[in-house]
């Protein structure tokens, strides 16, 4: 049997899931509490509810806002390691299969 559902009252949170893509926004959200973690259910630009896991919402605009940077410094060093293998990349002519 599964576990209920227990719902908090509406709360302001903190979107980061797309934090590098659209920037941080709030949004008024329930949390269903279960197994000992937070989902953040929003109806955030449309009718149909959104579920945040763990880690792609905050509780606090501080937290948001580190969230945020970490997440900008990984996708950095991800960029620089992409371009270290172009930059080493080499072209080679291959002869016409007949």
């Amino acid at each position: 049997m599964s576990e209920p559902f227990t719902y908090s009252t509406p709360q302001k949170v903190w979107i980061t899931k797309h934090a590098l893509d659209g920037g941080v926004y709030s949004a008024m959200a329930v949390l269903d509490i279960r197994k000992g973690h937070k989902i953040a259910i929003t109806k955030f630009k449309t009718n149909f509810p959104q579920f945040y896991q763990p880690g792609e919402w905050q509780e606090t605009l501080e937290s948001a806002l580190r969230k945020a940077e970490l997440m900008r410094e990984q996708k950095l060093k991800s960029l620089v390691k992409v371009i270290s293998i172009i930059e080493q990349m080499q072209f080679k002519i291959k002869d016409e299969v007949a």
